[in-house]
């Protein structure tokens, strides 16, 4: 019996051991920051080859090449919701912005009420600070008329909470834009809705 069961827990063991090879090796995604603006790379290509001439391995470099990474600002915002709703129901759109450039920025948000402006009303924009998909305790309303920064490569959610109007007629339509304007220490600016 006892052989039986060393056995088994051979075959397990190489088993588990190939699965965790397996997974090993599959192909990993790699994120990798943006290159921060101003950043320096540079490089030398180096070769050894066997010159059979000479009967000696030769090695030789290239000139050195010298590359300053430049500022990028730029900005995206993610987010759509479709949505069937009733009149005076509380609704909300979800939006993720993401600083894609190599700088901070400064984003100042706006929301648009474009479709059925008149139909919308008790509305805030809530950073979902843990990301959960609820407005908590804790997390208070955007002040639009301030901006706020993002760091390069970081992200933010937001929450548009509404109201749809007690007037609202069976099939009318209703529609929220969420701008964003961003600007750089230096001046530059990138935009997204």
């Amino acid at each position: 019996m006892r052989s039986f069961l060393q056995t088994i827990g051979a075959r397990a063991t190489i088993s588990v051991r190939a699965a965790a090879l397996m997974l090993a090796l599959l192909p990993q995604t790699a994120a990798a920051d943006p290159a921060p603006a101003g950043a320096l790379i540079r490089n030398i290509a180096q070769t050894s080859y066997f010159n059979t001439a000479l009967g000696i391995v030769e090695t030789v470099l290239s000139n050195a090449v010298e590359a300053r990474v430049a500022a990028v600002a730029d900005i995206e915002v993610i987010g759509y919701s479709d949505l069937l709703l009733t009149r005076g129901a509380m609704a909300q759109y979800y939006f993720e912005v993401l600083n894609t450039g190599n700088v901070p920025l400064e984003a100042a948000l706006a929301v648009e009420d474009r479709a059925g402006a008149g139909l919308i009303g008790e509305a805030r924009l809530v950073p979902d600070l843990n990301g959960n998909g609820r407005i908590d305790e804790g997390e208070a309303a955007f002040d639009l008329s301030t901006p706020f920064s993002l760091l390069a490569g970081e992200r933010v959610q937001l929450i548009y909470e509404f109201r749809v109007s007690f007037n609202a007629t069976p099939g009318a339509t209703l529609g929220s834009t969420l701008m964003v304007t961003a600007t750089t220490g230096e001046g530059a600016t990138a935009d997204a809705d």
